[in-house]
C-alpha cells in the first residue's frame, strides 16, 4: 500500500456534481494516493443504494479521498472510514455507528459514507466519500437528520472538522495496515448502535432479526427465526423503532 502519511494534495471546488465523481476521474488519470477533493456544494451528491445526499452551500462538509490499496484493505474501507468519521464527530458531539457506515446522533443521521472503486492501468483504487452535516443551511426547511450547530447551539468551522477527519482517517488506515482489523473491530463495535437491536436488513430480500456481533471483515451476524445468518452487504433499513 502507498505511504499513508504522504502529504495530502487538496482540491477545493465551489460547486461540483459529486466529489466522488471528481476523484474517480482523478484516479483514472493517475492522481496520487490520498488526494482529497472538497466542494462547497454538490448538485448530484449521492449515498448508498443510489440515494441522494444533499450538500448545502457553506453548511455541509463534502469531501472524497483517493485510496490506492490492495483489495484486502479496500473491502474494509466502509467500516474503517465510519470509525474515523465517528471518532472525528466524537470530538464535538456524542454519536454512534449504524452498521455499516451511517453516523447517528441519537436516532438522527449526522454523516454518511460512500466507497466506490475503479481501475487505472489494471490497478484498482478506491474513492472514499464523506458527507457531514455541520451547520444549519440558510433554508432550515432543508435540514435532513441533524447537524453540529443544531446540537451544540453554535456554528463549527468546516475546515477544522476536515483537519480532524484527515487525522483520524490516516490513523485508522495506518492501524489497519500495521495491526490488522481485529483491534479496530473492537473499537468499531463499541460505537455500533446496531448491536443488540432488532433490525430489518435489505439485501436480496428483507430479513428481520437481532444483530448479535461484528465478525471478520466487518460481517454482521443476525439472529433470525430461521437461525444465525451473516450479512456482508445490503443495508439496515430499520433499527429499533427507527425506519428509513
Amino acid at each position: 500500500m502507498h505511504d499513508i502519511k504522504l502529504p495530502i494534495h487538496y482540491t477545493f471546488l465551489e460547486e461540483t456534481t459529486s466529489t466522488n465523481d471528481v476523484v474517480l476521474q482523478m484516479g483514472r488519470e493517475g492522481a496520487q494516493h490520498f488526494s482529497c477533493v472538497c466542494a462547497n456544494s454538490q448538485t448530484a451528491g449521492r449515498g448508498r443504494r443510489g440515494k441522494e445526499w444533499s450538500t448545502y452551500s457553506k453548511s455541509s462538509l463534502a469531501c472524497s479521498f483517493l485510496i490506492r490499496a490492495p483489495e484486502s484493505i479496500g473491502e474494509l474501507l466502509p467500516l474503517v472510514t465510519s470509525l474515523a468519521v465517528c471518532e472525528t464527530v466524537q470530538e464535538y458531539v456524542p454519536c454512534s455507528i449504524k452498521w455499516p457506515n451511517d453516523i447517528l446522533s441519537g436516532d438522527e443521521k449526522l454523516a454518511g459514507i460512500l466507497v466506490e472503486s475503479a481501475s487505472q492501468d489494471g490497478e484498482r483504487f478506491y474513492v472514499v466519500g464523506v458527507g457531514m452535516n455541520i451547520n444549519n443551511p440558510q433554508d432550515t426547511s432543508h435540514i435532513i437528520g441533524t447537524n453540529f450547530e443544531r446540537i451544540l447551539g453554535h456554528t463549527v468551522e468546516r475546515s477544522e472538522v476536515l483537519s480532524k477527519l484527515v487525522f483520524h482517517l490516516q490513523k485508522v488506515l495506518s492501524e489497519l495496515v500495521d495491526d490488522g482489523w481485529s483491534e479496530l473491530k473492537e473499537r468499531y463495535t463499541s460505537y455500533c448502535s446496531t448491536i443488540g437491536q432488532t433490525v430489518t436488513w435489505y439485501g436480496a430480500k428483507e430479513v428481520t432479526g437481532v444483530a448479535t456481533a461484528i465478525v471478520e471483515n466487518g460481517v454482521l451476524q443476525l439472529e433470525t427465526e430461521s437461525g444465525l445468518i451473516e450479512i456482508r452487504s445490503g443495508e439496515i433499513i430499520s433499527q429499533g423503532n427507527e425506519r428509513e
